[in-house]
């Protein structure tokens, strides 16, 4: 193997290094689902020892044109283009309210007869007045919810986003969750042409010699 040809095969394999490489930003930009008519990857959902029901959505990640052209109306009422990621949930209560009454009153004709009820905790607080003919409530429910975003990067596969949800109160699940996280446009470094250019040279001088 003479000189010319040791140098056409260093040419090439730093032009291999650095094919892979653009390769690999070019996937890794894509969505990994229909025009982002649907986000969600995977969904899981479970309750820890205190009872707090955490979920984790897995995401790819869109564009804001991408949910602008798809079908989904709550993701797009979500976003905005200042949007970076957002996210939209449905909450439910769990449990029955067992009626314990604080007070009864009753006259000793029977024409009044009225229960009371009060409550204040931590996690909600309410009114029941139950009559002959009627019942009067008013509740409220608290909750803490914890939201973070984590985003995940994959050799040749595209960047996803994972949504961890905590429901702190016990009392309550979670029934729909919708989330976007934005694709930030990919940023090329230079470093990875550098090296690849790096790499010819070393094979062409271990070639060469």
């Amino acid at each position: 193997m003479n000189t010319i040809h040791k140098i056409y095969l260093s040419v090439i394999a730093s032009l291999i290094v650095i094919s892979v490489y653009w390769h690999y930003e070019s996937v890794r930009g894509f969505v990994a689902v229909e025009v982002a008519d649907s986000l969600l990857i995977s969904k899981d959902k479970k309750i820890d020892e205190l009872g707090r029901e955490i979920v984790k959505l897995t995401l790819a990640k869109g564009t804001l044109e991408d949910v602008m052209h798809g079908k989904d109306s709550i993701i797009k009422k979500l976003v905005n283009k200042n949007t970076i990621a957002a996210v939209k949930i449905r909450m439910v209560t769990r449990d029955s309210l067992v009626f314990v009454p604080d007070t009864v009153i009753a006259s000793a004709n029977c024409d009044t007869f009225e229960m009371r009820k009060s409550w204040c905790d931590e996690w909600s607080e309410g009114r029941i007045i139950a009559r002959k003919d009627s019942i009067y409530t008013r509740f409220t429910i608290f909750n803490d919810l914890s939201i973070q975003v984590e985003n995940k990067r994959r050799w040749f596969a595209p960047d996803i986003a994972e949504i961890h949800i905590i429901n702190g109160n016990p009392y309550t699940r979670t029934i729909d969750e919708r989330g976007f996280v934005q694709k930030l446009p990919t940023k090329r470094s230079g470093w990875y042409l550098f090296g690849g250019i790096c790499v010819g040279f070393l094979a062409a001088s271990l070639i060469i010699q």
